[in-house]
Formats: structure tokens, C-alpha cells, sequence
């Protein structure tokens, strides 16, 4: 009886050692994986912030192309009224030398 008795307890004391050391280990599993939701986080965050700014740089280059297709027609415009004035010209000064053409003759 006294061997059972000590059988038992060993089976107990056995089985306890076993649980501690499993609790130890799914401790220590435990901190990883808070460790590691830490980083993703931390990640997350950072990544979060890249995009952020990447969109802010996207906006700031359409408003840039917005500015600069502006000042392309606005420059479009100009050289079309100056091409049409020097046209315009060009047509007088030549108008102008056919009447003194006709006026020397």
C-alpha cells in the first residue's frame, strides 16, 4: 500500500514538474507573441505614416502639373496672340510697300 501511495505521489509530483514546465513555455510563447504583435504594430505604424506621406507628395505633384498645364496654356495663348500680331504686321508692312510701289511708278 505504501508503494502505491509513493507511486502515486511520484505520478503527482511528475505530472506537476510536466505542467510547470509547459507553463514556462507557453509563458515564454506568450511574451513572443505579444512581442511580435508589438512590432506589427509598430510596422503597421510606420507603413501607415509612408502612406500618408506618400499622398501628401502625390497631391503636391497634380497640384504642380495642375500649375504647370496652366502656365503651358497661358504661354500657348501668348505666342499664338504674338504670332498672330507679327502676322498681322508683316501683312501692313507688306500692304504698305505695295502702295509705295505703286505710288514711286
Amino acid at each position: 500500500m505504501f508503494q502505491n501511495t509513493q507511486s502515486a505521489q511520484d505520478k503527482l509530483e511528475n505530472t506537476k514538474e510536466r505542467l510547470l514546465a509547459e507553463e514556462v513555455i507557453l509563458h515564454d510563447r506568450l511574451k513572443e507573441y505579444c512581442n511580435d504583435i508589438q512590432h506589427v504594430r509598430k510596422k503597421k505604424k510606420a507603413l501607415s505614416q509612408i502612406i500618408k506621406n506618400m499622398k501628401i507628395e502625390l497631391n503636391a505633384k497634380k497640384i504642380a502639373e495642375q500649375k504647370l498645364q496652366s502656365r503651358l496654356q497661358s504661354l500657348e495663348s501668348t505666342l499664338k496672340r504674338s504670332m498672330q500680331n507679327y502676322e498681322k504686321k508683316m501683312f501692313q508692312r507688306k500692304h504698305l510697300q505695295e502702295k509705295r510701289s505703286l505710288l514711286l511708278q
